[in-house]
């Protein structure tokens, strides 16, 4: 059997990440309105579609996973002072290259991409967020 892959998606009930298996069902024949479902060892929760992400197969620096929609810094350079710099990325996934990228955090979703594998061989880079956490607090106000 093949590899599954790993998804994860925001509960609203209990405000946190659910991990597991992403799957969908029909919640109204009548409209075709799909329920969005994280599968667990627990059972299944449903999730906000808009918060899904799918594992890149790689971790930062301090072994978090990377799911596309992650908001991650890179090193940047350091000061002659020993001051690090850092850049503010957003991983997601091209369907053009049919790989994960990443886009620099403030730039329109149109720019170009970078390939995440290469990134993350090459420097050090922290998990620091989420497109969706952020979406959520800003709807707060």
């Amino acid at each position: 059997m093949g590899r599954v892959p790993l998804h994860r998606g925001w509960d609203s009930h209990s405000n946190e990440w659910k991990y597991g298996c992403y799957v969908n069902d029909i919640k109204d024949f009548d409209t075709d309105e799909l329920e969005h479902m994280i599968m667990h060892n627990k059972g299944c929760t449903t999730i906000d579609v808009k918060s899904l992400g799918t594992y890149t197969g790689r971790d930062d620096q301090e072994g978090t996973k990377l799911f596309d929609g992650d908001i991650i810094e890179m090193l940047h350079f350091i000061e002659p002072d020993g001051t690090e710099r850092y850049m503010r990325k957003v991983i997601v996934w091209s369907e053009t290259y049919g790989a994960f990228m990443y886009r620099h955090y403030d730039s329109p979703v149109t720019e170009t991409y970078s390939y995440l594998h290469a990134l993350l061989k090459t420097n050090r880079v922290k998990q620091v967020g989420s497109t969706y956490e952020e979406y959520l607090m800003d709807n707060k106000k």
